[in-house]
């Protein structure tokens, strides 16, 4: 449910002079203009397995990432054991 705009008569007591204009009679406060919020449950579904099918990607980066620092030390560490001989 979209929050309700605020109404501030222009008769209340202003904390500044620069506040509230002689002219008016309300001062309506912007609103923020948000997305579609009617959604059905079929969208609802299929955007959290969207989600869970790019979590999962990521872990899988991550993994893959994992083991190509692991390689590249095992590398390093059989290098430096060659240049000790």
């Amino acid at each position: 449910m979209p929050p309700k705009r605020s109404i501030i008569p222009a008769t209340s007591p202003p904390t500044r002079s620069s506040d509230v204009d002689s002219d008016s009679t309300l001062i309506v406060q912007p609103q923020k203009k948000r997305g579609k919020r009617d959604f059905e449950l079929s969208d609802v579904i299929s955007k959290f397995a969207f989600l869970e099918i790019t979590v999962k990607k990521m872990r899988c980066t991550i993994e893959e990432l994992q083991l190509l620092v692991e390689t590249q030390q095992c590398e390093m560490d059989a290098h430096k054991g060659l240049s000790k001989w």
